[in-house]
């Protein structure tokens, strides 16, 4: 007695079948992801333009540069331990966050970026550099649709004006965003 089987013909439609959704389902799947990365970006952003504006209102200063380049610099975090100005009442960060594409997050002070000449502008930095490296590896750049789309959700949805803007100085993998401005 023959036991019953599947046909090559049989095994063929299936496989078929089976590619034919994966090519639908993938690019739906792939758009999802790099839409949580932004949104994750995005909150990123303002989550530490928050810890800057608290910093600054507890301290009646800016809040200073900072930018995780190493794994001692994350001990001396000033948003995280007692940075020792006055009235620093923080923690103002749980932890600092690196950005979904694996760079690093810098927050710059005293950055002239309106035009205005003045040094009183702070910036979010997306480095291309991953936490904690202390060299330039530029395995976390960030695709431009990404930034085009964070600068969508931000500000004018150009790279090239407005308060999002990439590159910062011709640095790759960039993005900052206006937080103080006299």
């Amino acid at each position: 007695m023959r036991e019953k089987a599947f046909t090559l013909i049989e095994l063929v439609v299936v496989i078929a079948i089976i590619a034919i959704l994966a090519s639908i389902v993938a690019p739906n799947a792939f758009r999802s992801i790099e839409k949580s990365k932004v949104a994750r970006a995005v909150s990123d952003i303002k989550t530490l333009q928050g810890a800057a504006s608290n910093y600054y209102v507890s301290t009646n200063k800016r809040a200073p540069t900072y930018m995780m380049e190493d794994s001692t610099t994350y001990l001396n975090n000033p948003y995280i331990t007692d940075s020792g100005d006055a009235g620093w009442n923080g923690a103002y960060l749980e932890q600092w966050p690196a950005h979904p594409w694996g760079g690093s997050y810098g927050w710059i002070q005293n950055y002239a970026w309106d035009g205005d000449g003045s040094l009183n502008d702070g910036i979010v930095v997306m480095d291309d550099d991953r936490p904690g490296m202390g060299v330039a590896d530029n395995q976390g750049q960030v695709p431009q649709k990404a930034l085009i789309k964070i600068s969508e959700i931000l500000d004018d949805g150009t790279l090239t004006s407005g308060t999002v803007q990439s590159p910062i100085s011709g640095e790759a993998g960039t993005l900052g965003a206006l937080t103080f401005h006299n």
